[in-house]
């Protein structure tokens, strides 16, 4: 059986960021939300940085001129991140947490779960060592120390 794949180039029209995401917009209608953590040097910039984009060539890319970053379509599609890109990894340790939670904030893992809207399950891994501490809890948390 003969079948013939139809290759349509994917082209980009344009960008938004929204917080700590990047939105890149298709030709085809399609949006692709990224977090704009997985390029560094777009998360460090300004909001107004961010805003002035270019499409490089008939849509192939995006490119910032302030910021000498570039930015494929193809690869926003398949979800490759920057040369630069490193997950996060929280400095603080489950022994330091368990040292603010109890000594600054003087809350059980019940309460301080409540407080920033986390499961108690989640804190005590996050304290056992089980699993690793996220951004988001970590911004949580310094919104109260």
């Amino acid at each position: 059986m003969n079948t013939s794949a139809i290759e349509r180039e994917v082209r980009l029209t344009g960008f938004r960021s929204q917080g700590v995401k990047g939105i890149a917009c298709f030709e085809s209608g399609i949006e692709v939300v990224f977090p704009l953590a997985w390029f560094p040097d777009l998360e460090r910039a300004t909001p107004a940085q961010r805003s002035h984009w270019e499409l490089i060539g008939p849509g192939e890319g995006l490119h910032w001129p302030e910021l000498d970053i570039d930015i494929s379509a193809e690869g926003l599609l398949f979800g490759r991140k920057a040369y630069n890109y490193r997950p996060f990894e929280s400095p603080l340790s489950p022994a330091g947490l368990k040292q603010i939670r109890l000594e600054k904030l003087h809350l059980s893992q019940r309460k301080l779960a409540e407080r920033l809207g986390f499961s108690e399950s989640a804190l005590r891994h996050f304290e056992s060592g089980k699993r690793r501490i996220t951004r988001r809890f970590e911004m949580a948390l310094a919104g109260l120390v």
